[in-house]
Parts: structure tokens; C-alpha cells; sequence
């Protein structure tokens, strides 16, 4: 608790870990860590083994670096509720990882399959998406996640939530 009161955080106790993709650096989410930590959030993203930073040696899982985290997070921050948030194969860890995560999952063009947690979850998935294909994302979905299109989304619909993207936002602006 000193230690947020000292970089001038509130005590709300809730942290976001930010899990980059393959060959991704833990800058990649920069611009939402920013808008995060405004808000008062806490916000740590780390490289991982298959990042560009090479700083990581490859023997270390991605599972073992965010638990590490956690425990420097609690014991550092006095953070109480995590949210996880990932790109691609950090969709995967941000969906794969065990533990209680009350702030939330988010899985950004990525999701590992047999997702079983009651945490609230947020994927976004889009058809044009070369890499991890859609149906697999759709697949991976627990049974009991709305899945709505951008166009239609509803806010106020369960926290459990996947959203399809059937064009380019551009497209969908300029239409």
C-alpha cells in the first residue's frame, strides 16, 4: 500500500497484465497501459521467450514469467485483483493461465482452447485474421459466451463476451 502511495496510485488495489504475441515485445500495448494507469490501474507488461527483445531465455515458459509477476505485483503493489489482457499467443496465456483473474480476460485476435474459467472474458476475433482463424477462436469459446458482430454490439450484455469483426473497420465507416 506505502509503495502506490508513494508513485501517487490509488489504493484500489487492481492491476493489468499485458501478454504480447509471437515475436511481440512488451511495448505492444503501450497506448492502453497508458490509459490504464491514468484511470489508476496498475499496469505490467514483461518479454517473453519468442519475443524480439531476446532478452528472455527460451527455457522460460510464459506460464512461469506472468506467475512471477503476480507474486511481484502483490507483494510490491499491494495488488489485491488482477485482469489479464492478450495478443494473439498472449491470447492464449491470457486465457490459458490459472487463477482467479476478477478484473477480467481479454483475448485479442487469440484464444486457447478449453477457456474454463468464471472470470468476466472479452475476445475479439475477426474473419480477415490470416493467423489464428476465426473458427478456431469461435471453437475455443466456452458455450456460455455471447458472441456478437461490431455492428451490433449491445454493452450492456453479459460480461462473458466475444466480438466478431465481419469487415475492416474502415470498410464498416466508410459503409
Amino acid at each position: 500500500q506505502q509503495r502506490r502511495v508513494e508513485l501517487g496510485l490509488p489504493a484500489a488495489n487492481c492491476a493489468v497484465i499485458f501478454a504480447h504475441g509471437y515475436l511481440g515485445s512488451r511495448f505492444d500495448m503501450l497506448h492502453l497501459c497508458e490509459k490504464l494507469a491514468q484511470r489508476g490501474f496498475v499496469c505490467a507488461s514483461v518479454d517473453f521467450a519468442e519475443g524480439l527483445s531476446g532478452a528472455v531465455p527460451r527455457q522460460i515458459a510464459r506460464q512461469e514469467i506472468v506467475q512471477e509477476l503476480i507474486l511481484r505485483l502483490r507483494s510490491e503493489f499491494d495488488v489485491q485483483h488482477l485482469g489479464l489482457v492478450g495478443h494473439s499467443a498472449g491470447g492464449g496465456t491470457a486465457t490459458a493461465l490459472p487463477g482467479e483473474f476478477r478484473c477480467g480476460r481479454v483475448a485479442v485476435a487469440g484464444l486457447a482452447p478449453g477457456y474454463a474459467s468464471n472470470d468476466p472474458l472479452l475476445a475479439v476475433a475477426s474473419e480477415g485474421d490470416g493467423v489464428v482463424r476465426l473458427p478456431r477462436v469461435l471453437q475455443a469459446l466456452p458455450e456460455n459466451v455471447v458472441v456478437q458482430d461490431l455492428g451490433t454490439f449491445d454493452p450492456s450484455c453479459s460480461l462473458r463476451l466475444g466480438i466478431l469483426l465481419r469487415q475492416p473497420l474502415k470498410a464498416r465507416a466508410a459503409g
